[in-house]
């Protein structure tokens, strides 16, 4: 999707698991370790596709997915008593990049949001513990729209409650299912890969796709240069 050349998003919107917090490896390590004492095994590839979704989402596809003899509700409950413990008794990893970003968004009174797909309890502890919570005005939860990631439900609301236009904004995301939902709420959106493959049909639709969010802070700050700083770097940067 494109964006307007020059000038900074009226807002940030970031996805939190796998964009902000480095988590998503610890989530695959709690559903493994539950796989394991139940005796119910997902299928190759399951947990990759279901990142990005809210718990309601990947409950009705596990049921589809799993044998008869699996009990939903307790397998989910393990997973995610693994998952809390895990974080519990180590920090919550931030992504590469974040904290400056972060602060070169305030410094420049950008407002920014997280549209998740976690609880909203969970979530609150995880960027507490990670000590960001203060930078986001706002937060759209899984536990708190009729329809979670890929639907534009959560982006389309954060960009409503942060009161910009969602062509105004900026999504950041790592998942194909948050790709979706941020673009489809006609939010142009910057992917950062994570450990879920993204079909290129999904990539395609993004603004951006940047290795990490040093990169982007690197991007943003080019489209505020003055037209001769931004020449002058160019030219000594050329061979």
């Amino acid at each position: 999707m494109a964006w307007p050349e020059g000038g900074l998003p009226a807002a940030v919107i970031f996805d939190m698991d796998g964009t902000l917090l480095d988590t998503e490896p610890v989530s695959m390590r709690a559903w493994e370790q539950a796989e394991r004492e139940t005796g119910h095994f997902m299928p190759p590839g399951f947990f990759v596709s279901i990142i990005g979704q809210n718990e309601a989402t990947f409950r009705e596809k596990l049921s589809v997915v799993m044998p008869p003899d699996c009990d939903i509700d307790a397998f989910v409950r393990r997973a995610n008593g693994i998952y809390k413990g895990l974080l519990k008794n180590g920090e919550v990893p931030l992504k590469p990049g974040l904290g400056n970003l972060l602060e070169w968004l305030r410094a420049r009174s950008i407002p920014l949001a997280v549209a998740t797909s976690t609880q909203r309890a969970l979530a609150e502890i995880k960027l507490r513990h990670a000590q960001i919570r203060h930078h986001f005005v706002e937060m759209v939860c899984g536990d708190e729209v009729t329809a979670g990631k890929p639907h534009p439900m959560p982006f389309a609301l954060a960009a409503e409650r942060l009161g910009v236009a969602p062509a105004h904004a900026l999504a950041v995301e790592d998942s194909a299912n948050g790709i979706r939902s941020a673009t489809a709420a006609g939010i142009p959106t910057a992917h950062i890969p994570d450990i879920a493959p993204v079909a290129p049909e999904v990539r395609a639709l993004c603004w951006r796709i940047l290795p990490d969010l040093e990169a982007l802070r690197a991007i943003l700050a080019e489209r505020v240069e003055t037209p001769d700083k931004a020449r002058s770097k160019r030219l000594s940067a050329a061979p």
